[in-house]
C-alpha cells in the first residue's frame, strides 16, 4: 500500500479518489508518507488511529498527517443499496504545503502550524458542513479545479486550527528513526547490488524528493555519500584481511567502476586503496 500511494503521487503533488466498494475491500491498517483528507459519504464504524480507536459515522471528515498508522473498519450493515460504502479522499504530499507557504507569505505561519500537528484532525460539524458541499462537487471537476478546491480546503483548515479535535497522536521521531534503520538495514543487505535513489525511495515508501530531504536531514549527508562511505568501509575490511586484488575488492564492496572506486576511496580515506593496504603492512 505504501508503495502504491507513492507511485500514484510520483510527479504530482496530489490525487483525488472516489471510493465505492464493499466494506471488507477497504484497505487495512497502514501508514504512508503523504497526507490524506477523507470524507465518509456512506458508512460508519471504527477508525484506528495510532494506538487508539474512535467511532465514526457518515458525514465525517478527517485529515490524516503523514506517518500516522490508520485503518477504517466499516460496519457491514451500514451500506448503500449496492451493499457498498462510499468516501471521497484527497491524498497529497508535504511538497504541496511547502509550495503554498513559499508562494503566499500570508499562509506561511498557518501552513507551518498545520504541518506541526502530531495527530489526525477531526472537524467539528460547523467546519465539516461547508466542506462536504465542496468535496461533493470535486469528483466531476478537472484536475486543475480539483487542486483549486484542495487549496481552499487546506487554507480554511490552517486558519481554523482552534476549531478541530486532534486524535491518534504519533511520535514522528520514532517513525523517522524506524525508517532510517530500515534503510540502513537494506544497505547492509544489498550493498553489493546496484542501489539507485529511485529504488531506495520506493523501498522507504517515499517519493524521490521527500526521501532525499529526509535522509540528508537525518544523516547530514546525501544517501549516495552514505552508500559510498559504507562500501569504502567494507573495502577497508577486505583490504585488511584478504589478499584479493584491488579490482576484485572494488567489485566485492559494491562498486562497479575501478577508477571511480579509487577516487571515492581516496576522498573518504585520504589515501588510495593500494596505499591503505601498504600502510597496514608497515
Amino acid at each position: 500500500m505504501i508503495n502504491a500511494i507513492s507511485n500514484l503521487l510520483e510527479g504530482h503533488t496530489f490525487y483525488f479518489d472516489h471510493v465505492h466498494l464493499c466494506p471488507d475491500e477497504q484497505i487495512g491498517y497502514h501508514s504512508q508518507s503523504s497526507w490524506e483528507l477523507s470524507y465518509i459519504i456512506v458508512g460508519s464504524g471504527k477508525c484506528r488511529l495510532g494506538k487508539n480507536t474512535y467511532p465514526f459515522t457518515s458525514g465525517e471528515i478527517v485529515l490524516l498527517p503523514p506517518e500516522l498508522p490508520h485503518g477504517w473498519i466499516f460496519n457491514n450493515k451500514d451500506v448503500d443499496a449496492d451493499g457498498k460504502i462510499e468516501n471521497l479522499t484527497f491524498v497529497f504530499n508535504s511538497t504541496l504545503l511547502d509550495r503554498l507557504a513559499s508562494s503566499f507569505t500570508e499562509l506561511n505561519e498557518s501552513i507551518q502550524a498545520m504541518k506541526n500537528v502530531n495527530g489526525a484532525l477531526r472537524f467539528t460539524e460547523r467546519m465539516a458542513f461547508p466542506f462536504r458541499h465542496i468535496l461533493d462537487e470535486v469528483a466531476g471537476k478537472s484536475e486543475p479545479m480539483q487542486l483549486a478546491s484542495l487549496i481552499y480546503l487546506l487554507t480554511s483548515i490552517a486558519e481554523n486550527m482552534d476549531k478541530v479535535n486532534i486524535l491518534g497522536y504519533i511520535d514522528k521521531t520514532t517513525v523517522a528513526e524506524k525508517r532510517l534503520k530500515e534503510v540502513k538495514t537494506y544497505v547492509n543487505c544489498n550493498y553489493k547490488r546496484d542501489i539507485s535513489i529511485d529504488m531506495i525511495s520506493k523501498f522507504a515508501g517515499m517519493n524521490r524528493s521527500a526521501f532525499c530531504s529526509f535522509f540528508r536531514k537525518a544523516e547530514g549527508m546525501t544517501f549516495i555519500n552514505y552508500l559510498n562511505s559504507y562500501r569504502v568501509d567494507v573495502a577497508c575490511n577486505l583490504l585488511n584481511r584478504k589478499k584479493d586484488s584491488i579490482a576484485e575488492i572494488c567489485y566485492q564492496s559494491g562498486f562497479r567502476d575501478i577508477p571511480y572506486f579509487n577516487r571515492v576511496f581516496k576522498r573518504i580515506k585520504g589515501v588510495t586503496p593500494g596505499e591503505f593496504r601498504n600502510n597496514i603492512r608497515l
